[in-house]
């Protein structure tokens, strides 16, 4: 028996009195034209037949959800799915609010610690800026109070027995091992300085490159006037050989191949001039080119050339090349010949003198820093403005010289 056969018995045994039974399955030895039994043996086949139709049911029943489920269990799975996009939307909200949550807490650190750091430094912050470093170098004027009769400046110098007669309208003459001044005009005047600049120049590259550093000539250093090394354009040289030509012929080209050289930046490598000043606790000098060419923004006194040049003379190197009268440079792969000659006549003509730099400008006039040293003293003098100012500056040694040591 097929299961829509018994499905048919089924609707038939359920089916009301009277009820139309046409095309429905009866039970077996029945005509069609009767619904119910007339025998015993009637009823009892047909008691069996309903049995057997009880149990087409069940089998059916659990044949049916494979493919038809009941309309209960069709809606719980319908629900169980709508589940899934709302778990997503929750686990997302939960995840939202823990991030926001996160993102206030991580602000309530930032702003402790924002508040314990504000409260931490607040001395530091209240408190004096810490002060420079006393400078290594610095000349005492007591002596000379002492020479011109008790404060400084109490009696004009002129009037002190065996002081010079100066042309120049700043100087200063100081003792370097004792750190004494010895005499004092304008020293502290700013002043433009010349190609006195270029100590500063060499000491700054020494401090800053090996002597065998190569550099290479452009065209803004090969350019530069009046006073020059010789250099060429695409030349090549040790920054030993340049600074050679820096301080013994004063080419402002040297000075501007070692400027843009040593450290590729000439900007900062004047800024690194300037940071000696500062170093130093000067007060005068400011420096705007590495030649000494007249600029503005560029000045300097007597007294801190002195102090500058003190610093530069501790340098073996630096004391060794502006005492050498000549020095040769023979022709290489990559530049020509060169011969720088001392432009300080005092090397060679004044007993004991050992530099340093000599120069001129339009508006500086006549510059000059010259050291000797004579009975295990060491003597400076610089001499700003002079027309005269290498005798001025002989002048002023022979004064010291002959001026007891203190």
């Amino acid at each position: 028996m097929s299961a829509d056969d018994q499905l048919q018995g089924v609707d038939e045994r359920r089916s009301p009195a009277g009820s139309d039974t046409r095309g429905r399955h009866q039970p077996p030895g029945r005509s069609d034209d009767h619904t119910t039994p007339d025998t015993a043996a009637d009823w009892e086949h047909h008691e069996e037949w309903l049995a057997s139709a009880e149990v087409a049911v069940d089998t059916v029943g659990d044949l049916v959800p494979a493919s038809t489920p009941p309309p209960a269990r069709r809606r719980r799975r319908t629900e169980w799915w709508l589940l899934v996009p709302l778990a997503l939307a929750l686990i997302a909200i939960i995840q939202l609010v823990l991030t926001q949550r996160g993102h206030r807490d991580a602000v309530v650190v930032l702003d402790t610690n924002s508040e314990a750091a504000a409260a931490r430094p607040t001395a530091a912050a209240t408190a004096s800026p810490a002060p420079l470093p006393t400078p290594s170098i610095r000349y005492s004027a007591n002596r000379l109070a002492q020479v011109a009769g008790g404060a400084l400046g109490t009696a004009p110098l002129g009037v002190i027995p065996g002081i010079p007669a100066l042309d120049a309208p700043a100087a200063v003459l100081v003792d370097m091992d004792r750190r004494e001044v010895l005499y004092v005009k304008n020293h502290h005047m700013s002043r433009p300085m010349a190609s006195t600049v270029k100590i500063v120049t060499a000491i700054v590259a020494l401090e800053h490159a090996p002597l065998s550093t190569i550099i290479e000539v452009d065209a803004a250093a090969a350019a530069m006037e009046p006073n020059v090394m010789g250099l060429k354009v695409g030349e090549r040289l040790t920054l030993e050989a340049l600074l050679y030509g820096l301080m013994l012929d004063s080419g402002n080209d040297a000075a501007e191949a070692i400027a843009r050289g040593v450290l590729g930046d000439r900007a900062r490598f004047i800024r690194l001039m300037n940071d000696l000043v500062t170093k130093l606790g000067l007060q005068s000098t400011h420096f705007a080119n590495p030649s000494g060419l007249d600029d503005p923004a560029q000045h300097s006194s007597a007294y801190d050339l002195a102090v500058l040049t003190t610093y530069a003379l501790q340098n073996p190197v630096f004391r060794e090349i502006v005492g050498t009268r000549r020095k040769v440079i023979p022709a290489g792969n990559d530049h020509g010949w060169f011969g720088p000659t001392n432009l300080n006549r005092l090397i060679g003509s004044y007993p004991g003198a050992f530099g340093v730099k000599p120069g001129w400008t339009g508006d500086a006039g006549y510059t000059l820093v010259a050291a000797a040293e004579r009975g295990g003293r060491s003597l400076l003098a610089v001499v700003l403005g002079s027309r005269n100012h290498f005798t001025d500056a002989e002048r002023l040694l022979n004064y010291g010289f002959a001026t007891p040591a203190g």
